[in-house]
């Protein structure tokens, strides 16, 4: 769970006696201030933040970079503000960074490829929700500037023909 005026808090479901176990955790865990989105993905729980997504370490009871969608991402002192992280059925990550969308596609050996030009055309505005629909294959992302539904069955072409037709060229204040 997070709130905003308690950072992160843990709660373990009761055992045998019934009783509730709770956690609160903050910057003296590693985690820096301000907002947290928490979101299961990649097989376990990412906390995005204003510094990079972070995964926790129940060994050490703190919270470190998560290196899942790569360096640029990972939580650090200088980390890239990640606002929103989710998943859908067919194992994509998507997710909110810097007032951009992106995906990231599983590969081999555990590496994941961050797909940023679909997405170039989206307003750069903040996201506030990533909903994926069942079956992975349609996002849509709700934000400031309205709803934009993006279904990865279109057959899509990032780099068309450009034709261009040349009448003139000037080098150094000259015609050839």
């Amino acid at each position: 769970l997070y709130t905003s005026s308690r950072g992160v808090i843990s709660l373990d479901i009761p055992g045998e006696n019934g009783q509730y176990k709770v956690n609160n955790y903050g910057q003296s865990h590693g985690l820096p201030p301000g907002l947290v989105d928490i979101s299961y993905a990649a097989g376990h729980v990412m906390f995005a933040t204003q510094k990079g997504v972070f995964r926790f370490d129940r060994e050490h009871n703190r919270f470190v970079p998560d290196f899942t969608l790569g360096q640029s991402f990972a939580g650090a002192p200088k980390g890239t503000n990640v606002f929103r992280v989710t998943s859908g059925s067919g194992g994509n990550i998507w997710f909110h960074s810097m007032s951009r969308n992106y995906c990231a596609v599983p590969g081999p050996n555990n590496t994941w490829a961050i797909l940023a030009r679909p997405f170039l055309r989206l307003p750069t505005s903040q996201v506030n929700t990533i909903y994926i629909e069942p079956g992975g294959k349609t996002a849509w992302f709700a934000g400031i500037e309205g709803l934009v539904r993006y279904d990865t069955t279109m057959e899509k072409n990032y780099q068309p023909d450009f034709p261009t037709y040349i009448r003139r060229v000037t080098v150094n204040d000259r015609v050839v």
